[in-house]
Order: C-alpha cells, then sequence, then structure tokens
C-alpha cells in the first residue's frame, strides 16, 4: 500500500480511535511515575504514550505527535504545513520519498506500524478469504472492510491479482485447474498452492520420471500437473 493513502486513511480513522478511547471506563489502577511516586492512574486498559517516543505511540494523541514531529522535519524542504500534519504528510509523500530516501524511509516504517495498529482496533484491518485462494498462484486472498460490510472484491497477497467477486474467482479456479493448454507454465510452488493435496517431493517425482515436462526456467506444465492431480482431489 502506497504511504500516502497510509497517512489518508489514518487521517479518516483517528476520530474513530478517539471515541473507543474515550468509551474507556474502569476501576482507577494506580500509575509510577520514573521518579518512583504513585499518583492516580488512568482507567484499566487505558495506554499512555512516552512523548519521548513518538514511533511507538497507540493512542490517537501519541499518532498526532508523531506526524506532526516528523511534519516539522520535512518543513524545511517543502515549507510549513498548513493542514493537518497527517494530510500535509500525504501531500508531499511521493516527491520526500524520491528527494530524501533515508528519511522518508524512516518514516515509512514507523507509518505501517502505526496503520497496522489502528486498522486493527478500529475494525479497518483486512481479512483473509478463509473460502477461496487465488487462482493464479494459489496464495491467499484479502478483503477490506467497508460501509456494507466486507468488500465483495479479492486481492492477492502473492502475486497482487484483482479479483471483483467470488463467483469470477471460482470460474477462473475451475478453468485453471480443467487447463489443457500445453503452453501453460508454472512454477512448483505455484502448482502445489493449485492443488493442495500435492505434495512437493510428490511433484520432484513426476519430474524426475518424466511424466510432467519443464521449460528452460524449471517450471512445470500445468496441464500435465492438472491431469496427474486429479486422483489426489478425489
Amino acid at each position: 500500500m502506497h504511504d500516502a493513502q497510509r497517512l489518508t486513511d489514518l487521517h479518516a480513522w483517528l476520530p474513530e480511535l478517539i471515541t473507543l478511547e474515550q468509551a474507556q471506563s474502569g476501576p482507577r489502577s494506580p500509575r509510577t511515575t520514573p521518579s518512583g511516586n504513585n499518583q492516580p492512574g488512568l482507567p484499566f486498559g487505558v495506554i499512555v504514550d512516552d512523548p519521548d517516543e513518538p514511533a511507538d505511540a497507540r493512542t490517537a494523541a501519541g499518532i498526532m505527535l508523531w506526524a506532526a514531529t516528523w511534519a516539522a522535519c520535512f518543513e524545511p524542504w517543502y515549507g510549513r504545513a498548513l493542514a493537518d500534519s497527517l494530510t500535509y504528510l500525504a501531500t508531499i509523500a511521493d516527491q520526500a520519498a524520491t528527494a530524501h530516501p533515508d528519511e522518508w524511509s524512516a518514516l515509512s516504517d514507523e507509518l505501517a506500524r502505526h496503520h497496522a495498529r489502528v486498522a486493527a482496533l478500529t475494525g479497518h484491518a483486512d481479512t483473509t478469504d478463509e473460502d477461496r485462494a487465488c487462482p493464479a498462484c494459489g496464495h491467499p486472498l484479502i478483503r477490506q472492510p467497508t460501509e456494507e460490510g466486507l468488500s465483495d472484491w479479492r486481492a492477492c497477497t502473492g502475486c497482487d491479482s484483482w479479483w471483483p467477486d467470488g463467483e469470477v474467482i471460482d470460474a477462473t479456479r475451475t478453468h485453471t485447474l480443467a487447463t489443457t493448454g500445453a503452453e501453460v507454465w508454472v512454477t512448483r510452488a505455484q502448482a502445489c498452492a493449485i492443488h493442495p493435496g500435492l505434495r512437493p517431493d510428490t511433484l520432484k517425482k513426476w519430474v524426475r520420471r518424466g511424466h510432467v515436462s519443464t521449460d528452460r526456467r524449471g517450471r512445470v506444465n500445468l496441464a500435465q500437473v492438472n491431469t496427474r492431480a486429479r486422483p489426489l482431489a478425489a
């Protein structure tokens, strides 16, 4: 995912995180200060960020401080941030990533952690489709939450292919498993992913014994794999 999109997501999700934080309640617990003195604490379950470590922030306020810190870092190059810090960083993301790769790479690593945490807390985390795998490579497919529930479309975590809905995925997988095209070649890992019951050592034996052909890149003939793998799926 592009960093500008992650920053835009955080800007949209922080109000939801604030609402969740404000809903926290419960008995008070003591909080120990660095000096060792006990002071009235926060409700159980409420997280307190270290203002000296904004990269580790887990609260909305801490994430906004993190964004403001990075915005101040880039302001000498791109001018003063007139909008909120997350929006400012999103607008300079492409340019800054090219012109200042070291600084932006450090920001990007921290951003990925913040994005994943807030997505999980606010219900925006991607969900793995437990019923289907990618017809192209066999890797897991993910669905994203929407206002109407999980998205109909899926994206592959392996080859980045995009599928509009489950029916297209099922039809494509059926076509893949039924292909008899002699020029369709896949990697051995893809062949095993397409046929979950096929073990790598079994495929290796088929190749060694001449039952399945390989091309100059070491890929296997999918039609031949399909033919020999059918009994495994029965």
